[in-house]
């Protein structure tokens, strides 16, 4: 919001974490669980891997497994709904459950053999079809080398009738088809081509058919022995798809994310899941990827078949070879909505495991950078090396996640959020342009913007050296500085914004005595959902005040300022008693522990009944709340600007650090302390710090 620690963008972080809650012994003596209903899904998890994956192998089975997941999903219709008809009930189990229907459906050709596979493994394990087709198919995904550990929700009711047919993709169908399907399953055109993905990351030149060829929904592949579908080779050539897929070759860890949370979506279609209870532990931790992306023997990118060029109208945009750009051709794409992998209709279609065994970067042509030393997969992404070094050594003192960084991160948001979408340019500002740095003198007056100057003139010199416009320099040590501290997720970066022309008008940063209402207003006409506000908000976690009472600068707000978890999410919800200084001061309340700040806003939202059960929801959800910053922090650092004129140089963004610690109650209070506010899900039981009563340290200068 506007005090100067402020890190709004830095909390979804770090890996998942079983620990987060407390835990219950399962009835068998071995295991615990954040649940006692999950207990009975270790026996299932153990069974599935030992007998029908083969002792925890990627192969076939997983692949029908993850097949299974989706043709079992896919058969529901919003249409049907609005029309009052029935047109299947998702991600219930009827492909098992009425599987003499369902499976001679012509898009379930061979499906068959999978069905019945599972069918022993519910009926012993006293399982729903739903539940039992999701989890088999999160488990045997965590058996593949390189996939993200998915979610899983436990609580699908049996199915009541079958999947009417022709809800399932064909491999045949034109492109049209196709994407009206999905959009008829809710499902984006971006979405679609994220769940397609796996199914192939390279688009050679055809030379042969997998044997005799060309059968119904084949086309030629580029290999012998390699099968392509006809779908996949027209979504990754038709205009409306195919920068969407190109911008998958190197974009790996996007399409990773977007596979996690797609997989999330398309495992309750159609599904209530108000009473489902979360057994995400459950799943296997997954293994790291174990090669790198390349071109198959004897050939190169020469047998590049390139799509034609975009119209401007459309999503994502093709530059050609210009002297200015990069030889090579690169697309430019808005990222992937959350998606799941869809395998069309062949048996052994594999469309699931693609994504897990290939790498990034390595994947597209690099040129080599004019320093010698460095390459990049765009020659204008060559001069950000330098920027990168020195901000790494000089403002984020070799590379700490310190108060420099959360001061930049802060920056980020005072940036960009003076724009508005009810406004014209002059009125509402122009977003993610670096008026904050250019017209400095104007706004870093604004009482919103109290004590930003010195992170503006700390940044200013990096900017005269580098030759940089301050849009891009502000978003690009946003990102970099992140990476610094454990657990973050590696940020996008998109380089190409003008400099500012105007400063943006005062009143559009929330302040921390700000209304709920006018929060959630002001946000909103950013183009911000209610979602997006608390999942931006987590980054509290890292952050500290200077402002708010100047008698104690640096008083954090949760009580782990130094590492990425969800400790702000618990904090803000034990009861406050105290004030860490003078206070109460402007946008302060109560705060439960000695030397911790609570602000006013961050209280108000935690309790408000439209964000209390999304706040409380990332208590033990840290892989959706990463996810969700992720996503919100790409929106944002765009703000005012169109992406498809901007050239993708995420790759200079250093690798990230892992997440550290495990959530918990501060020594001194447990869960009672605990002011329940979600209406419709207890809080979660989690542990006490054993020792003396917790006082936290203020975060030091930089």
């Amino acid at each position: 919001m506007s005090w100067k620690s402020l890190t709004a963008f830095v909390a979804l972080i770090g890996s998942t974490n079983a620990a987060l809650t407390r835990r219950v012994a399962c009835p068998d003596g071995i295991n615990t669980a954040t649940n006692a209903a999950c207990c009975q899904l270790f026996a299932v998890r153990d069974d599935i891997q030992q007998n029908l994956f083969d002792n925890g192998e990627c192969g076939e089975d997983v692949h029908e497994s993850l097949r299974l997941t989706f043709h079992d999903a896919i058969g529901w219709s919003l249409s049907a709904i609005a029309a009052g008809t029935f047109g299947g009930n998702g991600a219930d189990g009827s492909i098992s459950t009425f599987s003499e229907i369902e499976t001679p459906f012509h898009a379930n050709n061979g499906i068959d053999e999978n069905v019945e596979e599972q069918k022993p493994f519910i009926a012993r394990h006293n399982l729903t079809a739903g539940d039992f087709i999701q989890f088999a198919g999160a488990v045997g995904v965590s058996n593949c080398p390189g996939a993200p550990r998915l979610g899983f929700l436990l609580g699908r009711p049996p199915a009541v009738a079958p999947a009417p047919d022709k809800t399932v993709p064909e491999p045949f169908d034109s492109v049209d088809s196709i994407l009206a399907r999905f959009a008829d399953t809710g499902f984006e055109t971006n979405e679609v081509i994220a769940l397609l993905a796996s199914s192939s990351s390279r688009r050679n030149s055809a030379a042969l058919f997998y044997q005799a060829g060309g059968n119904q929904g084949e086309v030629e592949s580029p290999l012998k022995g390699e099968m392509r579908l006809q779908s996949d080779s027209e979504l990754a050539r038709d205009s409306r798809t195919a920068c969407l897929w190109q911008g998958f070759v190197n974009q790996q860890q996007q399409m990773t994310t977007a596979f996690q949370s797609a997989m999330a979506k398309l495992a309750i279609v159609g599904q209530d899941t108000t009473d489902f209870i979360d057994c995400s532990e459950l799943i296997p931790e997954t293994k790291p990827v174990t090669d790198t992306a390349h071109f198959p023997a004897d050939f190169s990118n020469a047998d590049i078949e390139q799509a034609e060029r975009l119209p401007t109208a459309l999503v994502g945009s093709c530059w050609l070879p210009s002297p200015e750009r990069e030889s090579s051709i690169l697309c430019i794409f808005s990222p992937p909505s959350p998606a799941h992998l869809s395998p069309m209709a062949f048996k052994t279609l594999v469309a699931f495991i693609a994504l897990f065994g290939a790498t990034n970067a390595a994947i597209t042509r690099r040129v080599a950078c004019p320093d010698g030393v460095n390459t990049a997969t765009n020659a204008a992404c060559c001069s950000l090396f330098a920027v990168r070094d020195d901000i790494q050594q000089n403002l984020f003192d070799n590379a700490e996640c310190g108060e420099d960084v959360h001061e930049s991160l802060r920056l980020t948001f005072h940036d960009a959020i003076g724009f508005s979408q009810s406004k014209s340019l002059a009125e509402g500002g122009g977003g993610a342009d670096g008026s904050i740095i250019i017209f400095s003198t104007t706004e870093t007056a604004f009482h919103a913007n109290v004590g930003i100057d010195e992170i503006v003139e700390e940044q200013k010199p990096f900017i005269a050296r580098h030759n940089i416009t301050p849009g891009d320099f502000i978003q690009f040590a946003g990102a970099v500085g992140v990476s610094n501290c454990p657990g973050a997720p590696r940020l996008e970066f998109l380089f190409g914004r003008p400099n500012a022309t105007a400063p943006a008008p005062d009143k559009t940063i929330p302040e921390p005595f700000d209304t709920v209402d006018s929060i959630l207003s002001r946000f909103s006409d950013a183009g911000f959902t209610t979602e997006e506000v608390v999942a931006l908000l987590a980054s509290h976690t890292v952050a500290a005040a200077d402002e708010i009472d100047t008698t104690i600068p640096g008083t954090p707000f949760d009580s782990t300022p130094e590492i990425f978890d969800t400790q702000f999410f618990i904090e803000t919800q034990l009861r406050g008693t105290l004030f860490p200084g003078d206070g109460p001061n402007q946008g302060e309340v109560e705060s439960p522990l000695k030397g911790e700040m609570r602000l006013q806003s961050d209280s108000e939202l935690a309790r408000d009944s439209r964000t209390a059960c999304l706040w409380q929801g990332f208590v033990n959800e840290q892989t959706k709340m990463m996810t969700e910053f992720q996503s919100a922090m790409s929106k944002l650092a765009i703000l005012g600007h169109n992406r498809d004129d901007m050239i993708d140089c995420s790759d200079l963004i250093p690798e990230t650090k892992p997440v550290t610690g495990t959530a918990h109650i501060p020594a001194g209070l447990s869960n009672a302390d605990v002011e329940q506010a979600c209406a419709t899900t207890p809080f979660p039981a989690l542990p006490a710090d054993p020792g003396p009563v917790t006082s936290v340290a203020p975060v030091p200068p930089s």
